[in-house]
């Protein structure tokens, strides 16, 4: 077999939608390409493909043969293997080490020497796989630092890191973790701010302008944290109306409760996500969709809500937001059309008075 055969063949199974009875001549093809013809790439991809596939040994056998020939990619794919015990063993030290192998690798700077952290330290990635690599590896490392997981705990390096992606994915079409992301900033923000901290001390970032430019006025923090929680906002209502994760739902819940913290309930305003903040109480909640009323009530449930649209009962919110329907359709994927919002208190509601 060529490698341009191989290509080929790698090529048409993607295009194809990776049908299962192309998977033998798909491996083959992947097999030549590593062991004839050296391509580690092509070793990180079949990790990749491995590792969607579940088959988490194979993996982790081909993730590490492209690591050890220096991919960022095959680096970062073994620090979630690490990460998530895909092995049986959760590892949070070597996943950290695969991680920051990854941001090494990628910056040209090791992240133990002052310079990685300096202020205005930039990174130039021009390919979007490798700032895609870049992104999910700074992500998970900076949570570390948050939490002290694999690596001593430091604030700074966690401040340090977010707002250093903050700034990379502004301009950038690869930002699939912006909410998330957003969401830390907020939190850093106010917390700085709390402390009387210089925010530009530890900012590695293009320059101040790019930092600064989530709010018109850096000398309100809680303006700056709720212009980063509603651009989160926007970002994940998009996002889940194209994939309804129940990660994503806990992206969301997040947001919303995070801004009614620092923002009082605007009720012409509100959509289907501010469910999680309005149903905490027994409530009765009507709006329309598609010119057709829709009811929803919140109920105490033993210790704990739940939650019913047009009758349907649901164990509590976020089941309810993840699996609620209209005409058919997810809430997520109708939520812009959901409109004229009313809401009724009932403090004493329960869901047995409600026929549950």
């Amino acid at each position: 077999m060529t490698e341009e055969q191989a290509f080929a063949i790698i090529r048409d199974f993607y295009t194809r939608g990776k049908p299962e009875r192309d998977e033998p001549a798909f491996e083959d093809a992947c097999h030549a390409l590593i062991y004839q013809m050296g391509r580690m790439d092509i070793a990180a991809d079949f990790g990749a493909y491995y590792y969607e596939k579940k088959l988490y040994d194979l993996a982790a056998k081909y993730y590490t043969l492209a690591a050890e020939a220096g991919i960022p990619f095959a680096w970062l794919g073994m620090g979630y293997i690490w990460y998530y015990a895909r092995l049986g063993i959760r590892d949070d030290q070597e996943a950290c080490r695969c991680f920051i192998r990854a941001l090494e690798i990628l910056s040209g700077t090791r992240i133990d020497e002052s310079a990685f952290w300096q202020v205005n330290t930039k990174i130039n990635l021009f390919c979007p796989e490798d700032l895609d690599t870049y992104i999910n590896a700074a992500y998970k490392l900076a949570d570390a630092y948050r939490e002290g997981r694999g690596v001593e705990k430091n604030d700074k390096h966690y401040a340090a890191l977010i707002r250093q992606l903050y700034a990379m994915m502004r301009h950038s079409f690869v930002a699939y973790h912006m909410p998330e992301v957003e969401i830390r900033l907020a939190d850093i923000t106010l917390k700085a701010a709390k402390a009387g901290v210089d925010e530009n001390s530890v900012v590695p970032s293009d320059s101040a302008e790019d930092i600064d430019a989530f709010s018109e006025d850096r000398s309100d923090p809680v303006k700056a944290a709720l212009d980063l929680l509603d651009d989160a906002r926007e970002r994940m209502a998009e996002r889940l109306s194209n994939n309804q994760f129940f990660g994503n739902f806990s992206v969301m819940k997040q947001i919303v409760l995070k801004t009614y913290e620092l923002r009082e309930f605007n009720l012409p305003a509100m959509d289907l996500y501010d469910l999680y903040f309005v149903l905490q109480r027994p409530c009765k909640v009507i709006f329309q969709f598609d010119d057709v009323q829709h009811t929803i009530i919140a109920a105490r449930d033993g210790s704990g809500m739940a939650a019913s649209l047009d009758g349907k009962w649901f164990r509590f919110a976020d089941e309810l937001l993840m699996k609620g329907r209209l005409d058919g359709f997810s809430l997520p994927e109708v939520n812009k059309e959901c409109s004229n919002f009313r809401i009724i208190c009932d403090e004493e509601n329960t869901a047995e008075e409600n026929g549950r």
